[in-house]
């Protein structure tokens, strides 16, 4: 009988087990997961105070000798003094997350100390739920001012990219291992996910290896940090174990059988900006404003982070400023079609980006400045003569003109041609070019669509750009689509198509994958910027770093969404404002309540024979007001007020508002679903009619022809 069944038949076997060599030792009970503290093994550090869990492994051996795994941060007290830490994570196996917030202001940061067991190990064999856990706590506090990754990865990412040299503004990395394994690919995976790069092999000079032992030399421990934070950090280094016992004459502590750790140390030093804030005196600003003073030499200290019980560890030094400062505002200039449909979603987000201290600069023909200016609106704005030239911009709204009058015969040549024109115009307009790099903005955003070449203006003035669309394009993604299912844009499909549908849904998908990329068949780099890298057209579209899209699940169908693409559909909905008081009079005088009649900002005026038949059906409803957007001038006729322009979404919100008739247009739908209103929609041209196939399927209303409907029938 072996030494296991004896104990399993004494009373007091529990409390006892087996070693590798078969002695019999007493069982160290582990301690509950939920209570804090310092491990028994963990020693005190003058100075230093533990933020540690015994361990966070959920499942330990019964055979362990000690308890096995955990992780560990040590943090200098005098950084205690200054913030409040606290520990928001630690669900998941080898993730430690520790968050810093000042005590003065409402500055952070995190920590995440980890540890992934290698991959031919039974805990290494699930690195994605590893990987996926840290996304989710990345994404679930990206409002910290930086987040800093640091462990033992067991990751070896050789020369894989870790970003896009391009595009993203950090170093390359030199490479010291050439060796990847599996888990280096799942790491990198994640780090372009993430937006995060690796600070290893990008100072120099500084590089080692961070594993070495008998069994050879790898990199697989880690310092990471996001693409923004690069530029914060001012050191990394590496010290392996042999170099501190040798710079320091530590051998006298190392006993007979023990041997130096296999891991070394990775150091680095990024700066916390400490500030007060000067609140201004001046009645026009609302907001706090930073003073900017001589800026005192950073006070430095080390701040370790001592993970696992293993025999590796890692020492992280961060360095801290306090000092009054002026916060680094980013200048942004907007390229986007002079149409108010694109222009308002852009002015949402530049009025939000505004509360970061960004400014934004919108490029505008003058009759579109003038028209936003006589609206109230304040906008900064560089009007553009070029802009002022082109006609494709009324070309698209005689396209919709001639629809609503039945006709299909405008040559879509003349379009075409005309877009190259625009392009052409703003390409070589050398004075805009003038004024815009004397301003010396940081980054653009730019309008996508499919006749639409904002992209080269970016590239020519070497500026980083953000696309902004209403649509999500898969093949600029490069996402995967399945005309089965997916409709096709401009298709004016559901999800529930059928077979000859699903048919014409796959040619219309085909036609979007071999068409050349418009507005130009040239290419537009070797013609406009030829001193600067070639590249085709459709490469040039992919340089954006985020892709913003006023679009939402509420307006489509489930479909893979790129990384670096947001939905934020509604961005010119919002809460609604008090009318004018010629508008709030007549809403008043309603019995049943308001309906909004508008046809967008590109259509001045519908057809007569449109308007009349939609008059004649308003007039048969005596208990309903309606307010409908035609015309040039303002003129009410009994329960109908005709007006030039009207506030959409402020008359949207407004209690008796019962229904909207519209033609379909992406941000118009949006301010109905957000205030709830039901619509009618009549669908004209480009995406209106897959907007209203989306509308009449998911029941936010119905769908009617604009060149063939009943009176009878709105009544």
């Amino acid at each position: 009988m072996n030494a296991r069944a004896v104990l399993r038949k004494l009373p007091e076997g529990g409390s006892l087990r087996v070693d590798a060599s078969g002695r019999i030792k007493p069982r160290i009970q582990r301690v509950p997961d939920q209570q804090q503290g310092r491990n028994e093994n963990a020693k005190d550090v003058p100075g230093f105070s533990w933020f540690v869990y015994y361990y966070n492994r959920v499942d330990i051996h019964k055979n362990a000798p000690k308890p096995s795994g955990g992780i560990g941060i040590l943090v200098k007290k005098w950084i205690l003094e200054h913030y409040n830490a606290s520990v928001i994570d630690r669900s998941f196996d080898g993730i430690l997350g520790l968050k810093f917030e000042n005590r003065m202001n409402d500055s952070n940061f995190l920590v995440f100390a980890c540890y992934l067991p290698p991959e031919n190990s039974p805990r290494g064999r699930d690195a994605p739920s590893f990987f996926a856990h840290l996304l989710a706590q990345i994404y679930l506090n990206d409002e910290c001012d930086a987040i800093l990754l640091t462990g033992d990865f067991n990751s070896r990412i050789g020369s894989l990219p870790d970003t896009l040299n391009d595009i993203d503004c950090v170093p390359m990395r030199n490479t010291i291992d050439k060796s990847i394994n599996q888990h280096g690919h799942e790491f990198i995976d994640f780090l372009n996910e993430s937006k995060f790069c690796v600070l290893n092999g990008r100072f120099q000079g500084c590089d080692n290896f961070t594993s070495i032992s008998t069994r050879g030399k790898s990199v697989v421990d880690y310092i990471c940090v996001p693409h923004d934070v690069f530029d914060k950090c001012k050191k990394f280094e590496v010290l392996t174990a042999e170099s501190i016992v040798n710079n320091n004459s530590l051998f006298g502590l190392l006993g007979g059988k023990s041997r130096l750790p296999d891991h070394s140390v990775l150091i680095t030093e990024f700066t916390v900006t400490h500030f007060e804030q000067a609140v201004s005196t001046d009645n026009e600003m609302k907001r706090a404003r930073f003073k900017i003073n001589q800026i005192p030499n950073p006070r430095s200290t080390s701040f370790i982070m001592t993970y696992g019980w293993k025999t590796s560890f890692i020492a992280l030094t961060m360095g801290f400023s306090t000092h009054l400062y002026n916060v680094d505002c980013k200048r942004c200039i907007v390229f986007v079609a002079q149409f108010r449909s694109h222009i308002s979603p852009v002015m949402a987000i530049t009025k939000e980006l505004e509360k970061y201290n960004h400014s934004a600069t919108f490029v505008l023909s003058t009759s579109m400045d003038k028209e936003i200016r006589s609206k109230g609106l304040s906008i900064k704005s560089v009007v553009a003569n070029s802009l002022d030239k082109a006609s494709f911009f009324d070309d698209v709204q005689a396209i919709l003109e001639m629809t609503m009058n039945g006709s299909m015969n405008f040559p879509f040549l003349q379009l075409f041609r005309n877009a190259y024109d625009h392009c052409h115009s703003f390409s070589t307009d050398d004075e805009l070019f003038g004024i815009i790099e004397a301003a010396k903005f940081d980054y653009a955003i730019v309008d996508y669509g499919p006749f639409l070449c904002y992209e080269i203006l970016a590239y020519k003035l070497s500026l980083p750009f953000i696309f902004v669309s209403a649509i999500y394009d898969q093949n600029l993604h490069r996402t995967p689509f399945n005309p089965a299912y997916m409709p096709a844009f401009l298709s004016g499909f559901t999800d529930k198509m059928t077979f000859w549908e699903r048919m014409i849904n796959t040619v219309l998908y085909t036609y979007e994958l071999i068409k050349p990329t418009m507005p130009s068949f040239g290419y537009l780099v070797s013609k406009y910027v030829p001193e600067k890298p070639f590249m085709s057209n459709s490469e040039l579209k992919t340089r954006f770093l985020l892709h913003i899209i006023n679009g939402d699940i509420l307006m489509d169908y489930p479909i893979s969404i790129a990384s670096n693409a947001i939905l934020c559909g509604g961005l010119a909905a919002g809460p609604s404002k008090t009318l004018m008081s010629r508008i709030e009079s007549f809403v008043e005088k309603s019995k049943d309540g308001l309906v909004i009649v508008s046809f967008g900002s590109i259509i001045k005026t519908c057809p007569e024979k449109i308007i009349n038949k939609l008059i004649s059906a308003f007039q048969k409803m005596k208990d309903l007001n309606f307010i409908f957007r035609s015309g040039d001038y303002v003129k009410e006729n009994g329960n109908i007020l005709l007006l030039p322009w009207l506030p959409q979404n402020d008359l949207l919100g407004h209690v008796k508002t019962k229904l909207f008739i519209t033609h379909c247009g992406k941000s118009g739908v949006f301010e109905a679903l957000y205030h709830g209103v039901p619509m009618i929609t009549f669908p004209i041209a480009l995406d209106q009619n897959s907007n209203a196939a989306v509308i009449k399927d998911k029941g936010y209303g119905i769908s009617m022809d604009i060149l063939d409907f009943f009176c009878e029938r709105i009544s």
